[in-house]
């Protein structure tokens, strides 16, 4: 690996043998090494996960109101938990107070999953979490607000849902398991599978 620096910033270029045949030029920075502390596979980190970090600090560094809501969108099963989480421990890192939050976490909880199935026999998209309508959508807007409107000394709490509960059918957690967020925060996180259109 080859570095070279420019200012406070250092930049590596790897051969295309460190990465699979895949030649990178990346800055690394103090987001980019936090990473790298968080996701133990380095190709994840230098050809997926620091680029969108990069492009998230300049909006952060841009952004004239706090916080910056980001939306993580991506089919189930794609990682987006999983690069919330991190892009979130690697902030918090370099000092921006930031929290995720998954559009799972706004299912309804279980037996009013069972009721609207049951509301909707037949209807195979109701029958199970996961599709639309089975979200608490004002309840999730809520929480996003708050997230949004915290200032110093504020905090709020943050559902869980537990998908392992009910015989895998979940439900959410109970509120001693929710996380709590203390204000005013830099960065909200928003991941889930049906965000918009991409």
């Amino acid at each position: 690996m080859k570095r070279y620096a420019r200012g406070n910033t250092e930049f590596a270029f790897q051969t295309p043998a460190a990465h699979a045949g895949t030649p990178i030029f990346r800055a690394v920075t103090p987001l980019t090494r936090a990473l790298h502390r968080h996701v133990p596979d380095a190709p994840r980190v230098d050809l997926f996960y620091a680029p969108l970090a990069h492009t998230v600090e300049q909006q952060l560094a841009r952004a004239t109101t706090r916080p910056l809501v980001v939306g993580i969108q991506g089919p189930q099963g794609s990682g987006k938990s999983t690069l919330a989480t991190a892009l979130t421990q690697a902030f918090v890192d370099v000092g921006a107070r930031s929290v995720s939050v998954s559009i799972d976490d706004f299912y309804l909880p279980h037996a009013e999953q069972r009721a609207l199935a049951a509301r909707w026999a037949g209807n195979r998209y109701l029958e199970h979490r996961g599709g639309p309508g089975t979200h608490e959508v004002e309840f999730g807007t809520r929480v996003l607000g708050e997230l949004c409107a915290l200032g110093p000394g504020m905090s709020t709490r943050i559902l869980l849902y537990d998908k392992s509960a009910q015989g895998g059918r979940g439900d959410r957690a109970p509120e001693n398991q929710w996380r709590r967020a203390e204000g005013p925060l830099d960065l909200v996180i928003f991941e889930g599978w049906m965000l918009g259109h991409a």
